[in-house]
């Protein structure tokens, strides 16, 4: 994990942090069985929104950003262009305006993140943890700060995830309140690497960053325990890959392992998170067509489709 000190905007210091019931039964035979299976997913930690696990199915990919720039002068033209795209991939983007919410309203923030909720990307709000050593109460603080100085923050990146099945409790607590704050809300927690099988099946989360690192990407595996959940619980991002080429294969890679969520940028250490990756534009037209591509009636699926259909009448012949 790494802790950067970046100056966005004029004369502003932000510091980053860098890692990454009970009811009557009238029921038919299937619906009995239907209820047996959904009792056999809960023993095994699976939580309801974990039905797509058991298929092979690709989820929908969503590029997650960290929106780690001031919204004035250069930052802004960053803004602008990441709110355009939104229009061609799904996008969430972390609001950072000073490691947090600071202590008042930033103007240009305020003035900006309306037209990127209306553009359709989704926001939530950056705070660190302290790997659970930040009382609980001082972060709850923050997201009451956040909600009243933006109201279109619509979730919350919880870094510094501590990656120990001990400090489950912690993050079970935080997602429950923003959950009760912003139904329908997004909590994402990153440890930037592996950790405990707890924090999926309690939730504490709804989607877990399992890697942030500038190299192994090609050889990352996510943890055996991955598989009983859907790819839309997971995110990976990489900085640091130079090349348009790398990012693409980046980005297939992530298609592969069926993750969620995922970021690819060129921009490197001490913030490689202070601008759009140089490739910004193909990074988002690859998001879109591995998404186009996993839709039932694409071209791609039917050319499947074809293909199976024909493989199956040479074998009947």
């Amino acid at each position: 994990m790494l802790e950067c000190d970046v100056v966005d905007g004029p004369k502003r210091l932000i510091r980053a942090s860098l890692r990454t019931k009970l009811f009557p039964i009238v029921a038919s035979a299937s619906t009995i069985l239907c209820m047996i299976a959904a009792v056999s997913s809960r023993s095994l930690g699976v939580s309801a929104d974990e039905g797509e696990v058991a298929s092979d199915r690709a989820v929908r990919m969503k590029i997650w950003l960290p929106a780690y720039y001031y919204p004035f002068g250069p930052g802004l033209r960053e803004w602008n262009r990441l709110i355009a795209a939104a229009k061609v991939a799904p996008i969430v983007a972390i609001v950072n305006p000073a490691s947090g919410p600071g202590d008042h309203v930033d103007t240009n923030f305020a003035a900006v993140l309306p037209r990127a909720r209306k553009a359709g990307v989704t926001l939530v709000g950056y705070i660190g943890t302290q790997y659970a050593r930040k009382p609980l109460d001082r972060v709850k603080r923050e997201i009451e700060d956040f909600l009243r100085f933006y109201p279109d923050i619509t979730g919350f990146h919880f870094d510094e995830q501590s990656p120990n099945a001990r400090d489950v409790a912690y993050y079970v607590d935080l997602y429950k309140y923003v959950h009760n704050r912003i139904p329908g809300s997004l909590v994402v927690t990153n440890p930037g690497s592996l950790c405990a099988v707890e924090y999926a099946a309690a939730p504490a989360s709804d989607v877990i960053c399992l890697f942030e690192r500038e190299r192994g990407f090609a050889e990352f595996q996510p943890p055996d325990w991955a598989s009983r959940f859907s790819g839309s619980r997971f995110c990976v991002q990489s900085h640091a890959v130079a090349t348009e080429d790398s990012m693409i294969r980046s980005i297939n890679r992530a298609a592969q392992l069926k993750i969620g969520y995922v970021f690819v940028t060129d921009d490197v250490l001490p913030n490689p998170y202070d601008r759009l990756p140089s490739y910004w534009d193909a990074e988002v037209e690859a998001v879109r067509r591995i998404n186009q591509s996993n839709l039932p009636n694409s071209k791609t699926a039917k050319k499947g489709a074809a293909n199976a259909k024909q493989s199956s009448k040479k074998k009947k012949k």
